[in-house]
């Protein structure tokens, strides 16, 4: 089976359409979805989304509370690093706003056109929630930031995140076709008083579906393989990712994901469902894989595997019997990862047979690139490994 795309690293593509030729059978592959199967964060994505939406349905009192939820009274009362105000103050900052919203009837999903009677608040809230998610998983974890994104989905339905996550995925996916991935800066503004003061993030913001991989995906159900998807983001975000017709996917045998517990209703509850949702970041990539797919097949390991973060290592190293493994750097430094990705260089120049594969992103245009190397926001170049080498 031939590859399209010319965007493929030469090597790689070379690879993938030999591994394609074979024969497969009871055959399944297990693939992480941010900037694996997409290029940019789903949940980032939906995050901000959300803020600017104000797509929420709890009340003040209930927004203040889950901003807390991840943080211990500690936590709460110490400083932010390197800054000079506390984690308190920078909700107190987000929640005042919220509360002037709220009072104003500009909180709902329905909301979504109203003109805004409070607008330098609106900049206020959205950079001051994206700070502090930073600084939850910058100063926590990973994995709390997981939880700590989801919490603002309480009282919502399933239905209703699904359709909120679309409606994002499908304006951020126009936008970055349009303009690419940027390195975007949000700044609270410097007329309102607040007790954080004026502050400032900055990060890479962008999403679409990457066409190889949906077109890679497409060839394996194609061929019998069965998908897999094991994500560190929300179930109804990547489900409504997954299943949108806009993005040429095919249809997944299993999807495992974070996601909170629900009530009766059906309504989502500020809690995290340890139970039925145990962490996909991490080692729980690897254990979700374990206990829920392998099983179906009788122990029988994965003849695919793709990811991109240290959070997918324990999955991708653990099953020397997997064919092969697609790493995608783009351009982070990876501590575990780097591992893999220098087995793939070794691979790559010596006869050892391939294993790993090595693909790289030209991130300002929002495209793989047939290269190793990835080129990041700020037009910076990272090596194979993902360590940083030159401006160009």
């Amino acid at each position: 089976m031939k590859l399209s795309s010319s965007r493929w690293y030469p090597r790689n593509r070379e690879v993938l359409e030999d591994f394609l030729s074979g024969p497969f059978h009871n055959d399944y592959a297990v693939i992480d979805f941010d900037n694996t199967i997409s290029i940019g964060d789903s949940q980032w994505s939906l995050f901000i989304g959300q803020c600017q939406r104000l797509a929420y349905a709890l009340s003040p009192e209930e927004f203040d509370t889950g901003l807390r939820q991840e943080f211990s009274k500690e936590e709460i009362a110490a400083k932010v690093p390197s800054f000079s105000f506390s984690y308190d103050d920078l909700i107190h900052d987000i929640v005042h706003c919220y509360r002037l919203f709220y009072d104003a009837n500009e909180v709902g999903l329905a909301k979504k056109n109203i003109p805004s009677a409070y607008p330098f608040e609106r900049e206020e809230f959205l950079s001051k929630m994206l700070f502090l998610l930073s600084h939850v998983e910058s100063s926590l974890s990973v994995e709390a930031a997981c939880r700590f994104i989801e919490y603002p989905f309480a009282h919502l339905s399933s239905a209703e995140v699904y359709r909120l996550a679309r409606e994002v995925h499908e304006e951020a996916t126009q936008k970055t076709r349009q303009e690419g991935m940027r390195r975007a800066t949000y700044t609270s503004p410097k007329t309102l008083p607040s007790r954080t003061g004026v502050l400032s993030i900055s990060f890479d913001e962008g999403f679409l579906v990457n066409p190889e991989m949906s077109e890679l995906l497409q060839k394996f159900a194609q061929k019998g393989i069965a998908l897999y998807c094991i994500s560190s983001s929300q179930e109804d975000t990547i489900h409504a990712a997954l299943e949108n017709p806009l993005f040429h996917l095919p249809k997944f045998a299993g999807v495992f994901t974070f996601n909170l517990l629900k009530d009766q209703t059906g309504h989502y509850l500020p809690s995290y469902d340890f139970v039925g949702h145990p962490s996909t970041y991490g080692e729980g990539k690897k254990t979700a894989l374990m206990t829920k797919i392998l099983p179906l097949y009788q122990g029988k390991s994965p003849v695919f595997m793709a990811g991109d973060s240290d959070g997918d290592y324990p999955m991708l190293s653990s099953f020397d019997k997997t064919p092969l493994i697609l790493i995608f750097n783009r351009g982070q430094r990876c501590t575990e990862l780097r591992q893999l990705k220098e087995k793939a260089l070794y691979e790559e120049t010596t006869s050892a047979k391939t294993h790993y594969l090595v693909q790289g992103r030209n991130t300002p245009k929002a495209e793989i690139w047939p290269h190793e190397e990835c080129l990041d926001s700020q037009h910076r170049l990272h090596r194979a490994n993902g360590d940083f080498d030159k401006m160009i």
